[in-house]
């Protein structure tokens, strides 16, 4: 679901930026943006009539849950039958409260020796800090061209209209081709930290590519690359922290990372600014800027494994 959502994002993405290429030159930006809330009303309706209210719905339950009851139309099952059903679900329930706490990284009802681990435990491991400092840089280089794109671009004699063809149109069909190639490699055991590397050199490289970016074959590979690292970030950081971790403390664990991109967000910009007033050079810039996510993709590569599971405590 991820998959499919993050790429929707991305198609959408590319669909805006050529809308806004070929509108705001002759119909101005009121124009463009109405026509874009258009769209985005209509793909809400749309939207709204494909997808389901609950996951419940089409039988989904959360781990550990127990499978939803099989519609009435059925069976006819007698009033006997109902009753002790009835007193089975309700021991069912009992033995899933006593169980919770040993339910760990196996998931999906299963009793197992092992737990989750707590916040306070995943802040112990090499995994936690690397992971989250490296989704950090991504936001940090992201916000950070993003700010200056523009005057990058203009610095090496490219036009800014040019963006939206050579630039975006290949960053989205980066990600959706790997948005897609991501989750099925995770849902066939690969370690998400292993592409969470490969999202991080693909993160340097889009920057360091945005120094030839006067260039059309520059533009497009700089556009493919920063799509690998959306889709990296997108996917992939989205099930590392449940792989390694487990479900029960997830959205607490999950917090590490998500402040860290909101850091880096607001720091990308200023720290450009800074450093391009002191060293008077994009190119200089995006050279220290690549080497904060490659830095740490490389330290995420020698440096963090699986944790191993937590033994269940008494």
């Amino acid at each position: 679901m991820a998959t499919l959502n993050f790429t929707c994002q991305m198609l959408q993405g590319s669909l805006y930026a050529q809308l806004a290429q070929n509108t705001v030159a002759s119909d101005g930006w009121r124009y463009t943006n109405r026509m874009a809330a258009l769209g985005c009303a209509v793909l809400a309706a749309i939207t709204s009539l494909l997808v389901w209210h609950t996951p419940e719905e089409v039988g989904c339950t959360p781990d550990g849950a127990p499978a939803p009851a099989p519609p009435a139309s059925l069976y006819a099952a007698s009033s006997d039958d109902e009753a002790s059903g009835k007193r089975e679900g309700g021991d069912e329930e009992e033995e899933e409260g006593e169980g919770s706490e040993e339910q760990g990284l196996l998931g999906g009802g299963v009793r197992s020796s092992f737990r989750d681990y707590t916040l306070a435990e995943a802040k112990r491991t090499a995994a936690l800090p690397l992971l989250s400092l490296c989704t950090g840089s991504f936001a940090f280089c992201w916000a950070a061209t993003d700010f200056y794109l523009i005057a990058i671009v203009a610095s090496n004699g490219a036009g800014a209209v040019d963006l939206a063809t050579t630039y975006y149109l290949p960053q989205s069909v980066g990600a959706c081709v790997f948005t897609i190639l991501g989750g099925v490699l995770v849902d066939r055991g690969v370690d998400p930290a292993r592409l969470m590397v490969v999202a991080g050199f693909s993160c340097a490289a889009n920057v360091v590519l945005l120094t030839m970016s006067g260039a059309v074959l520059a533009n497009i590979a700089a556009g493919v690359t920063r799509g690998i690292c959306l889709s990296g970030y997108g996917t992939v950081s989205g099930c590392v922290y449940g792989q390694y971790y487990g479900r029960t403390h997830l959205g607490a664990i999950t917090s590490y990372p998500q402040i860290s991109v909101v850091v880096f967000s607001a720091i990308g910009p200023l720290a450009f600014g800074v450093a391009f007033d002191l060293l008077g050079s994009f190119t200089l810039c995006l050279f220290l800027t690549a080497a904060f996510p490659l830095a740490l993709s490389l330290c995420i590569l020698f440096c963090v494994r699986k944790p191993p599971p937590m033994p269940a405590t008494s």
